[in-house]
């Protein structure tokens, strides 16, 4: 959490990535206050706006691939899912707390968040080829609450539990 002490506003960016700088970095800096120091950042959604204007670009100057080359791939891992893009975006704006309606409304580092969420999925499936409802069951013994789609393995919360359920399936298989 960073505080603008001058509006006192405060900025939750979590878990999206910022970078913090003792100097501004720009119009678009804002200085806020991170464990009792000073810092300038730019805002997320200035970030998104810089990657929207990037977007045309194959690639990015930074190397970041661009916003059209992350949609391809996420729409490549989700279809043998059966996920949809709407169920892509509800899980992104769950996960990042954000409103977007489209790809285009989102950022660069929450959409390979979700390809990383996707390839989880993949990797599960690959270990142990099994119906949904089976690997859902077994990632269900691992939080609370109950799994009972892919969909619900694209949020956050889930990523550590898929994880150990992924090193258990390994374990399995070896054994």
């Amino acid at each position: 959490m960073l505080k603008n002490w001058l509006t006192y506003r405060y900025y939750n960016v979590k878990p999206s990535k910022v970078e913090l700088s003792t100097r501004s970095n720009g119009p678009n800096s804002i200085y806020v206050s991170y464990q009792k120091k000073g810092y300038y950042f730019t805002p997320p959604t200035m970030i998104q706006l810089k990657n929207k204007q990037g977007s045309s670009q194959k690639e990015q100057s930074n190397g970041q691939p661009s916003l059209e080359l992350l949609i391809q791939k996420i729409q490549k891992l989700a279809d043998p899912l059966s996920i949809t893009s709407k169920e892509i975006l509800l899980a992104y704006n769950h996960n990042y707390n954000a409103q977007a309606r489209t790809f285009e409304d989102t950022t660069i580092g929450g959409l390979e968040g979700m390809i990383t969420s996707l390839q989880l999925i993949h990797e599960a499936k690959n270990i142990r080829p099994g119906n949904e409802k089976q690997l859902s069951r077994w990632l269900s013994t691992l939080i609370p609450g109950d799994i009972t789609s892919f969909r619900e393995w694209l949020l956050h919360d889930h990523t550590e539990a898929i994880h150990q359920l992924i090193e258990q399936l390994k374990k399995q298989q070896s054994a």
